[in-house]
């Protein structure tokens, strides 16, 4: 009789979602290797296109950054004050 172990919260072996790949490499890459930020985010963002070649280059940051903070909304104009004149 085979044997199998499944995970019901998880993909099967070897199938691990984008996301999960993305919140490990950089968690990774700043508690494991003691990269700052900036240095785990170019990490992040490089594997992220190796692993997703049909996103174009100039959007993989931004889609890194919605997988990392799914909170944040695409229309950053509501997060800054409004510009003031200065006379």
């Amino acid at each position: 009789m085979a044997q199998h172990t499944f995970r019901l919260d998880r993909a099967p072996s070897g199938q691990h979602s984008i996301e999960d790949m993305v919140r490990q490499t950089y968690n990774n890459a700043r508690k494991t290797d003691g990269l700052l930020g900036r240095d785990a985010s170019m990490r992040t963002c490089h594997a992220y296109a190796i692993s997703r070649p049909d996103v174009p280059d100039h959007l993989v940051p931004k889609q890194v950054a919605k997988i990392q903070n799914p909170g944040l909304n695409d229309d950053s104009d509501g997060m800054c004050p409004p510009a003031k004149r200065i006379k």
